[in-house]
Order: structure tokens, then sequence, then C-alpha cells
């Protein structure tokens, strides 16, 4: 083995060449690598294969010290801004410290996933700095909320990107100030994204919904009970009489269509079921329903739906062209609704007695919300 050896070379009272110390390891020249002192004051590190290392003795401007690779590129540039550039022109980048970039998972069940809401008290976790920026959370049956740290100017740009990932009817909220609409995580796969920066005031930091994929509300209610005959409901003459809904087809999410129990009294019961609005937002309200066969020339069936127990849209229905006619009518519209807002059914018909609503494979009473906006 060669000799291993530090060289120093002071270059005092030489205008040729730079002081340096030269490090060899192995007893060849390819082993070593020399630190050079500049007459800018800058130093650099030097092998056998070009600059590894370089500090520059200017707080100020420029950059204060960058690692090269083989052909010279920054790999490492800290500038005296305060920017530092990493990977700039190929590469990846992994980081440690406090912030994991693995996803942490809140379950409903103790001693599942990384944490549990039983163990925390009033269905509520709070974000701290060293669990992670991507959360999974599992609603269950119970409402929960994620509390995430104060937003201020030490953490401007942080974001973290929330997920629900069961369908049970619990909704999950964020406690912290968020500027723009947000009202929770209500469907599996919901998600929402925050960046901690300034909001319109200077130097007041919130959280900012920059994302946001969110499952349309979509509820559908029907009459589905016959009685032995294969008719349902009874509607009394020139009375808006609400429409029995007793079948839930769909509820997105869970809540949103409440049916009613069935008509054990086609004649006499009291009629329920409604939809409740969960998430404030524009909406399509469709309705249809059918009338028996002894509709005559003359009868008209009307439709119409209550929002919050006020009946704000009727359309006249249609009217039979002959005796003894199946006789169908609906309504649709768009209308923006509230959180809470609850509409029902409610039909009218001119017949000289009560009728039945036909109730068919194909031919119900069916109640449709659906979210669009």
């Amino acid at each position: 083995m060669g000799t291993q050896d530090i060289k120093i070379t002071p270059r005092t009272g030489s205008t040729t060449g730079l002081p340096e110390i030269f490090f060899q390891g192995s007893g060849t020249t390819a082993s070593g690598i020399t630190m050079s002192v500049h007459g800018s004051g800058d130093i650099i590190y030097d092998g056998h294969q070009g600059e590894l290392f370089r500090l520059t003795n200017n707080l100020q401007t420029g950059t204060i010290f960058s690692v090269k690779d083989i052909s010279g590129l920054d790999q490492i540039a800290l500038d005296a801004s305060g920017d530092l550039n990493l990977n700039t022109y190929y590469g990846s980048t992994s980081l440690g410290g406090n912030v994991s970039y693995k996803p942490f998972t809140i379950s409903t069940g103790v001693g599942q996933g990384d944490a549990s809401w039983t163990t925390l008290g009033s269905n509520t976790y709070a974000v701290t700095g060293s669990d992670a920026l991507y959360y999974l959370a599992e609603g269950g049956a119970y409402d929960r909320a994620i509390q995430l740290p104060t937003a201020t100017s030490d953490i401007e740009g942080r974001t973290y990107t929330l997920k629900k990932l069961d369908s049970a009817s619990g909704v999950i909220g964020v406690l912290s100030g968020i500027s723009g609409a947000y009202s929770g995580l209500f469907c599996e796969n919901d998600t929402i994204s925050l960046t901690c920066a300034e909001g319109a005031t200077s130097g007041q930091y919130e959280w900012h919904n920059v994302n946001e994929t969110l499952t349309a509300h979509v509820a559908v209610l029907e009459q589905q009970t016959i009685d032995a005959d294969d008719y349902g409901q009874s509607i009394a003459k020139d009375v808006w009489v609400q429409v029995n809904l007793d079948a839930s087809v769909i509820s997105r999410p869970t809540g949103i269509a409440q049916p009613g129990p069935p008509l054990t009294d086609f004649w006499f019961g009291t009629p329920q079921g409604k939809h409740v609005i969960k998430r404030k937002g524009v909406y399509r309200v469709t309705a249809c329903i059918w009338y028996d066969n002894a509709m005559d020339g003359t009868d008209r069936a009307d439709i119409s739906v209550s929002v919050n127990g006020t009946r704000v849209r009727s359309v006249h229905g249609a009217q039979s062209n002959s005796n003894n006619q199946y006789v169908t009518t609906q309504i649709s519209w768009i209308d923006e609704l509230e959180v809470g807002d609850y509409l029902e059914l409610w039909t009218y018909q001119t017949h000289n007695t009560a009728l039945r609503l036909h109730l068919g494979s194909k031919a119900r009473p069916i109640f449709e919300v659906q979210e669009i906006l």
C-alpha cells in the first residue's frame, strides 16, 4: 500500500498556485482530494474527476455553498436569498425528519391503523408536525373531526390531504379556519387538500381549500308497498295530499333519503318520506307519479314539492283525454338548497272520488334529488 498523507502547501509569498491541502488516502493520485483557497475567498474541494464542493465567502448575494456532479452541475445549491435547490437538473429527493410522507390512517377500531378515534376524545384527531401530510380516515357511524395545526408563517406552503375511506354515515370535518366553501367528507373516497398560506389580509395565515374531489349527493325515494289489487296510496279529491315514500333506492351519502314506513291503511294512513340535504349546493329535483285507470276526460292530476313544509314548485299535470285512463304527471327543476332543508312530495287530483296511485314494475311514484354544483 502506498503512503497515506495530508500535504499542506501554504504558498506564502508565491505569485503562482493556490494555498491548498491535499488529502491522500491510498497512495494513488486518484484517491486524493484537494482543498484550495481562491483569491475570491472561495474554498473549493476537488477530486480527480472535478469539483466536489464549494463554499463562497458571501452571505448577501449568490450561492453560499454548492455540491456538484461529475459534469459540474449543482445537485445541491443554497442561495443567500434562502432558496435551496435540490436535483435541479435530474434525480429525486428523499426527505426524512419530523414530517412523514407515509399515509397516516385513523381507524374506527381500537388498535387498528396508526391511530383510533376512540382513544382521542370527542371523536377528534389533532394533527401534529410529526404525523404525516396524507391522512386516510374511517368515519364509521359517528361524525368526526381532524384538527389541523394553527396556520402560521412557519408552515406556509404546507399541504395536508385528507381522504375518507369508508361508506358509513359518519362525516369527517376539519377544525381550523378554512378559506373557501367546505362542509366535510361525506362519501367513500371524498378527498380534500388544504394549504397554509396568507389570506386576503397581509400577515394573516389560513388553511386554503386548494383541491377537492367530492362524490355528488344523490337520493331516490319510491312508493313500493301495494295492496292485494296492485294499487298504492289513496288520494282524496280536490286536496293536496303528501305522497308516501317507503323505500330508499339510492342514498349517497346515507341519510339524505329518509323513507317512511309502508302504509298498512292505504286510505287513511299518515304519509311520510322525505329528502334531507346534507351539503349546501345546487340540486336537480325530479318527481313523477301515476294514477290508476279511473281518470275521466275532465280529470286532472297535479304534482308539487315542498321545501321545509312549504310547497315551492307545483305543476298542473296531465288531463285525461277520455274516460278510464292511466294518467302520469311529473315535475323537474333546479334549485339552490341549504344544509338541513327537507323536501316532500305532494299530489292533487280532481276526479269525483278518491283515486289510487298506480304501482307497477315500471310505473310507481318516484322522487329524486341530485347535486349538480
